[in-house]
C-alpha cells in the first residue's frame, strides 16, 4: 500500500518535472482494451463522487478484516497434511519431545550459579514450564545438581534436589569433574557466571509461542 500511494503521488510529479524536450504525436489503433479503457475513464470522470464514495467504503470494509490477520511463525501450519514433512513432525511431537526448542541464557556474576537459592529458581521456573502444554521438557544446571547430590547419597530419591548450602553444590560440582562429566558444561560455565536453560517443545503456532515467552517474562522479572 505505501508503495502504491508513493508511486501515485511521485510518478506523476517526476513526469511534469522531467519532460521530453521532443514530442511526438502518438496515434492508438481502435481496440477493445482502448474502448475499455476510456469507458472506464468516462466513467470515473462523470461519476466521480460515486467512485470515490465506493472505494472509501471498499477500504473500509477491507479495514475491518485488518485485526483478524494473524502471522503464522510455524512452518508446519503452511504444510498440507499429507507432505512427508508435516506427517513426520506430527509423529516426532507425538512419540518423542519434539522437535523445537528454546534457550535460555542467564548471566551473573562469578560462582552465583553455585548459590543454592538461585538453583532453586531455576528450578521452580522449570517447573512453572510444564504448565504449558507444549512444553515436554527442560534442561538446566539444576537437574545436574539434583542428580549428583543423589548420586552421592546412594541413590537415595529424597536427595533428588538442590542441597541447602553453596558447600554441598561445590562438592557436587567437585566430585563430578575429578570423574571427568562433561555435560554440565554445556548448561555453564567454569566461572559458574554463565547458565543455560534449554526448552524442548513440540511445533508451536504463535498464540502457544505468545504463552510461553509470558511464563519466561515473568520468570526474568
Amino acid at each position: 500500500m505505501s508503495s502504491f500511494v508513493l508511486s501515485i503521488i511521485l510518478i506523476p510529479i517526476g513526469l511534469l518535472w522531467f519532460t521530453p524536450k521532443h514530442t511526438k504525436d502518438v496515434v492508438i489503433k481502435s481496440s477493445f482494451l482502448n474502448n475499455s479503457l476510456n469507458k472506464i475513464a468516462d466513467i470515473n470522470e462523470k461519476y466521480r463522487v460515486i467512485v470515490i464514495a465506493a472505494f472509501t467504503a471498499v477500504v473500509i470494509f477491507m479495514a475491518l478484516g485488518i485485526p483478524r490477520i494473524r502471522i503464522e511463525g510455524s512452518m508446519i501450519e503452511y504444510l498440507k497434511p499429507h507432505t512427508k514433512l508435516y506427517q513426520d513432525t506430527q509423529y516426532l511431537d507425538r512419540h518423542l519431545a519434539g522437535i523445537s526448542s528454546t534457550e535460555i541464557i542467564l548471566n551473573g556474576e562469578m560462582d552465583c550459579f553455585k548459590n543454592p537459592e538461585v538453583l532453586t529458581e531455576i528450578e521452580a521456573f522449570q517447573k512453572s514450564l510444564t504448565a504449558h502444554p507444549q512444553v515436554s521438557v527442560s534442561y538446566s544446571v539444576a537437574d545436574y545438581i539434583k542428580l549428583i547430590y543423589r548420586s552421592l547419597n546412594s541413590d537415595d530419591n529424597s536427595y533428588y534436589r538442590v542441597p541447602e548450602t553453596s558447600e554441598a553444590v561445590a562438592q557436587c560440582l567437585f566430585m563430578y569433574e575429578i570423574s571427568g562429566g562433561e555435560e554440565i558444561d554445556t548448561y555453564m560455565t567454569t566461572d559458574y557466571d554463565i547458565a543455560r536453560i534449554s526448552i524442548i517443545t513440540k511445533q508451536m503456532d504463535d498464540i502457544q509461542n505468545e504463552q510461553l515467552f509470558t511464563i519466561i517474562d515473568e520468570f526474568l522479572e
